[in-house]
């Protein structure tokens, strides 16, 4: 088995450490964190939707991509919302998005190849809500140990993944028809989603310890 391959396998179970500790406390999540356990159980379903496609039906399975993406995008800015108190923003990012999209596939012609399945749009947004939520964090300091706050793992994991991933997706389209160099480029948001899973599984802990102390 390629190195690549193998690398991608291992970092997509290491979803199944996050979702193991969200369905631990399913029903004991705080509001503001709960769609967490959403995305994490969406995420094997794909792996699993794309390896098929892939693997038995020899198809492409980049539309499968592209749909988990844009979910994960939703959740994520959902839950990001939650933390300000004016939500017209977010909608007008959300919708931005949106509109994006489907222009994206209505007039495919019309926008920049670089743009269409880059989720740099996407990654760009909540690369700057996760740094707005680390100002206000440190701005207010409603807690004395900010680092038992779900919130601040969440949008670390954000930050890692998308800041990294986004010279890959950009990158992406150029490397097109070399393979072998794609698949190796990819291995940087496999070992990002990693990361990424662990840091939402630190996020799931720390709401745990919360509920523990509290009980």
């Amino acid at each position: 088995m390629q190195i690549p391959l193998l690398i991608a396998y291992f970092c997509s179970l290491s979803v199944l450490v996050p979702l193991i500790l969200a369905i631990v406390q399913w029903r004991k999540l705080p509001s503001e964190i709960s769609p967490l356990r959403w995305l994490l159980l969406v995420a094997p379903i794909s792996d699993i939707l794309m390896l098929t496609l892939s693997r038995v039906f020899k198809i492409r399975n980049l539309m499968v991509g592209d749909i988990f993406m844009f979910i994960q995008f939703s959740v994520l800015l959902f839950i990001f919302s939650l933390q300000f108190s004016r939500k017209t923003l977010f909608f007008i990012f959300y919708s931005v998005v949106v509109v994006f999209h489907i222009f994206c596939l209505v007039y495919p012609n019309y926008v920049p190849s670089l743009l269409i399945g880059s989720n740099a749009v996407d990654g760009l947004i909540l690369i700057g809500i996760s740094i707005a939520i680390f100002y206000k964090l440190l701005n207010e300091l409603k807690v004395m140990h900010i680092h038992r706050l779900p919130i601040l793992w969440i949008s670390f994991a954000t930050l890692f993944y998308y800041s990294g991933s986004l010279f890959v997706f950009l990158s992406s389209n150029y490397l097109e028809g070399d393979t072998e160099s794609l698949s190796y480029l990819w291995m940087l948001p496999n070992v990002l989603n990693f990361i990424k899973n662990i840091l939402f599984a630190i996020a799931l802990w720390q709401n745990y310890r919360l509920v523990k102390s509290s009980i």
